[in-house]
């Protein structure tokens, strides 16, 4: 049994009826969580150090999740270096987890005083951060996720973290070197886990609600909010990002436009460097577009009685009606898949040899490349045989972006009545984004337009994009660009394939897609050019990395550290593999029996018999 003062921490909360995920670890130290170094892939990068989960979909992946001492000890005496993070939102003794994040005392107290009221006694934890607090309570009704709580109109700068995120616990490691502890006397085995107060239960009750109503001004808190943003480091896209959602959160309150304004410019004033005129009339414009653009609210009863819109797959599980973007990096093979698409669809045949389709016309937009190579790719798959339906390809040279780009689509699909499937190859083509204002906006605004093209003419409209450089730890985070583009998708997808290998993932997932994110196990056949599905990629690559990994054991001479095992994947099978996935993968071997070993392993070899037991068994 392992007895470490950091293990029986993570022990004791879990028996108090909590859950935890394993998270990475801080490998240096420093003031300043930028120059701190993260355990993760990301290293140097990371801009979470020990903050964030090692398996990816922790929150929806139970097999992530621990909620048993006795799987306490056994994966941290197996890995004693990992923090653990405690999951919120959970149920608890018939109520909801949810945790108070504290990055300043000083405004806790602020808004205690302006109750009127005392927290209750309740577990409570230091952060490495001076001056910060976590705070557990137990909520009668599970609140919201909010970055502010919002009292009485006077705004006070206290998270609430609750279904979907997780702070840190007690007993890990922060960037800067010290401990996140429990406060003496407070500590979840001393006072347990409080009930929330009625007037903080009362206050986040109503930011769900989110109320247009009120007729106070905003007071001295929320412009110190405000100054506050332009003193904490953020970007300047974050900033403004910031900017407009409490501008928008002023106007629904109630005040004027005027009055919203004056109230910006004022804290502007006073904070430094100040936003210049032009980017905050750029904040105001885009905040009156959004706020006074908004539909208007409806009950569910109404929503209820009114036709649903029925989701049509053109290719099943995959592709609807409507948008889809698929992601993925440099000759990863996406516009390969694209094709392989369009041919499935205009001959009706299996897409990746599994999906069915609804076969019909198709137009291919090929931006990137020219119609020669096009029909060469074409001409490869099917070998003189014609489509069934007509395939339709376009390269463009010298049509202009955007409103050009979109009046001149809607002609061609004018001459094409009949086409079921369209792909355009690639977004960066015919999109430009703006750069000035809120990038999330501006990215969702831009796919507005196409996705009711989509719609309006009951077209699967397939769109090729690239993802970003690195892995993140989001699958979203992938695709280039900011969560605007998938705010408007109703399937988003990212492909992936290591260098050097066959073997690639589809990750799918959106709003029209039933349950959980989906990966699937896809294989490339670099003669033809063309994808086959092979199954789901939980079965099918994991077995094959537990192949590779064995294959690497096998060969080398001497006992290997799993750092060595990561880095010869890479050398000889081009395989990138996250520390905590290898670590994952170590783990099932070494329980299968196939490997010895932790921190230096080798192929667990059977045994050779003695010439007394070979005797033996010749009798």
């Amino acid at each position: 049994m392992v007895t470490t003062e950091r293990v029986e921490s993570f022990v004791e909360i879990v028996e108090h009826g909590l859950i935890v995920t394993p998270a990475y670890y801080p490998k240096t130290f420093a003031p300043d969580k930028t120059e701190a170094v993260c355990s993760c892939r990301n290293g140097e990068g990371c801009l979470s150090p020990g903050k964030h989960p090692v398996a990816d979909g922790w929150n929806s992946d139970e097999s992530a999740q621990v909620g048993d001492p006795d799987d306490v000890e056994e994966i941290w005496s197996e890995y004693p270096e990992f923090n653990a993070l405690v999951i919120t939102g959970v149920e608890i003794d018939g109520g909801f987890l949810a945790v108070l994040d504290v990055d300043d005392k000083s405004e806790l107290m602020a808004m205690v005083d302006h109750v009127g009221r005392r927290m209750p006694r309740t577990a409570v934890a230091k952060t490495g951060r001076a001056g910060g607090l976590h705070i557990y309570l137990r909520f009668k009704n599970r609140p919201p996720n909010v970055d502010c709580i919002d009292i009485k109109e006077k705004l006070f700068q206290v998270e609430v973290k609750s279904l979907g995120k997780a702070v840190v616990a007690p007993g890990s490691t922060h960037f800067t070197g010290k401990s996140y502890r429990w406060m003496r006397n407070h500590g979840i085995a001393d006072v347990g886990i409080a009930d929330a107060p009625d007037w903080l239960e009362d206050a986040l009750s109503q930011a769900k609600k989110a109320p247009a109503g009120s007729s106070s001004s905003p007071k001295g808190s929320s412009v110190d909010l405000v100054q506050r943003i332009f003193d904490d480091g953020l970007s300047e896209g974050e900033r403004n990002d910031v900017l407009f959602r409490y501008v928008c959160s002023v106007r629904a309150r109630g005040f004027s436009w005027k009055e919203t304004e004056g109230h910006l410019r004022t804290a502007n004033r006073a904070a430094n460097p100040p936003l210049d005129d032009e980017e905050l009339e750029e904040i105001l414009k885009s905040a009156r577009r959004y706020v006074d653009g908004k539909p208007q609210v409806s009950s569910y009863q109404s929503r209820m009685s009114q036709p649903k819109r029925e989701v049509e797959f053109v290719i099943e599980k995959l592709v609807p009606v409507g948008l889809t973007l698929i992601a993925g990096g440099k000759s990863v093979g996406k516009s390969q898949l694209a094709i392989d698409a369009g041919l499935a669809v205009c001959n009706g045949s299996l897409f990746l040899g599994h999906f069915p389709v609804k076969e019909g016309p198709v137009l291919y937009l090929d931006l990137e490349g020219y119609n020669e190579a096009f029909d060469g790719r074409i001409g490869q798959r099917l070998k003189g045989a014609a489509p069934k339906h007509l395939l339709s390809s376009i390269h463009l040279t010298d049509i202009a972006l955007e409103v050009e780009f979109l009046k001149w689509f809607e002609d061609v699909l004018d001459d094409l009545p009949d086409v079921r499937l369209v792909v355009i190859d690639t977004l960066g083509d015919v999109i430009r984004v703006s750069g000035r204002g809120n990038a999330y906006l501006n990215e969702k605004k831009a796919l507005v337009p196409l996705h009711q093209i989509a719609l309006q003419r009951k077209i699967a409209l397939l769109v090729v994009h690239h993802t970003r450089q690195g892995i993140a730890d989001d699958d979203v985070e992938q695709i280039s660009g900011t969560s605007g583009l998938v705010a408007n998708c109703d399937v988003w997808g990212v492909l992936r394939r290591p260098r050097k290998q066959t073997l690639g993932t589809l990750i799918v997932g959106g709003k029209v897609i039933k349950g959980v994110e989906v990966q699937y196990a896809l294989e490339f056949d670099q003669v033809i050019g063309c994808w086959s599905y092979k199954g789901l990629a939980e079965d099918v690559v994991g077995n094959h990395r537990h192949r590779l990994i064995l294959e690497v054991l096998n060969d080398a001479d001497e006992t290997l550290t799993p750092k060595e095992i990561r880095g010869l994947l890479e050398e000889l099978h081009g395989v990138a593999v996250k520390e905590g996935t290898m670590y994952s993968d170590l783990h099932r071997l070494r329980k299968a029996g196939k490997i010895v070993g932790k921190r230096s392993i080798t192929v667990l070899k059977p045994a050779k018999k003695s010439p007394q037991q070979a005797g033996a068994s010749s009798l």
